[in-house]
């Protein structure tokens, strides 16, 4: 399998939004805004080190991609979304990433495709987690 996107390309091609990622975290007059910084500071050292260890809740998502379309207000592409039959019959719905724009084609009906996330806490959980955890 070809890997098509990867966090860390992603750091290296735009260092600022690393930078400003890191900036918001550390910025305590915006303590509902960025992300906590809970396993170091994104895409850090530490942060990977602590990916690696499996200590960063992740997510993978394995299947078959049934459709591609666009999905949003920008047009600029012909198509950002993905709907996925994952190995155990469930569509998922992602969007689309790639390092490189000639890489784009990857995303075709048929094609296989493996999707993993990490989940980085934010400083303020959105509604849907809080309710989750509340009791």
């Amino acid at each position: 399998m070809k890997t098509i996107y990867h966090f860390k390309e992603r750091i290296k091609e735009d260092p600022e939004y690393i930078r400003k990622a890191h900036e918001l975290t550390l910025n305590e007059s915006k303590p509902k805004a960025g992300l906590k910084g809970t396993f170091g500071p994104l895409g850090s050292d530490e942060w990977w080190s602590n990916l690696n260890k499996g200590l960063i809740p992740q997510k993978e998502i394995s299947g078959v991609i049934t459709k591609v379309y666009l999905t949003g207000q920008d047009n600029t592409e012909k198509f950002n979304t993905a709907d996925i039959k994952s190995d155990d019959n469930n569509i998922c719905t992602e969007g689309t990433y790639t390092n490189k724009n000639s890489e784009k084609h990857h995303y075709k009906p048929g094609a296989k495709i493996t999707i993993k996330y990490a989940f980085d806490p934010l400083k303020k959980p959105n509604l849907m987690e809080r309710s989750t955890t509340q009791k």
